[in-house]
């Protein structure tokens, strides 16, 4: 996969066309269905962002304790979306990174980025 994000009612996710393949289209999960929506794109060989991530290799059992540490660092009042993107970060030396957002109607936004074992490596809480 290139990338995931997870929404509380929704996921979207790049996912390439085949095993090794250079392209890519996007999907979306939503009520228990996923569908394709199109094409996503072209992934270059020489990007490091481009590389495929294996979201099942993510410590995802860690993910609540990082909301919950979200929740009480990022110094976002009365958030009203919350979601968490998967995929390489360029911050992260571009290596799996699971990012928790916050973010509010006054565009207030704060995220925590932890590495594939669920280590926080960024902090960002809102200014």
């Amino acid at each position: 996969m290139k990338e995931l994000t997870v929404y509380e009612e929704y996921a979207l996710a790049s996912i390439p066309t085949r095993p090794g393949a250079k392209t890519y289209d996007r999907w979306e999960f939503r009520d228990g269905v996923a569908r394709r929506t199109g094409p996503g794109g072209t992934m270059s060989g020489s990007d490091p962002e481009d590389r495929p991530v294996d979201v099942s290799a993510m410590a995802w059992d860690t993910l609540p304790a990082l909301i919950r540490r979200g929740e009480g660092e990022l110094k976002v009042d009365d958030p009203s979306m919350r979601y968490v993107i998967v995929d390489r970060w360029t911050f992260n030396e571009d290596r799996p990174t699971m990012r928790f957002y916050l973010i509010n109607e006054y565009s207030a936004v704060g995220y925590l980025a932890a590495d594939e074992k669920g280590k926080v490596v960024s902090s960002h809480p809102a200014g």
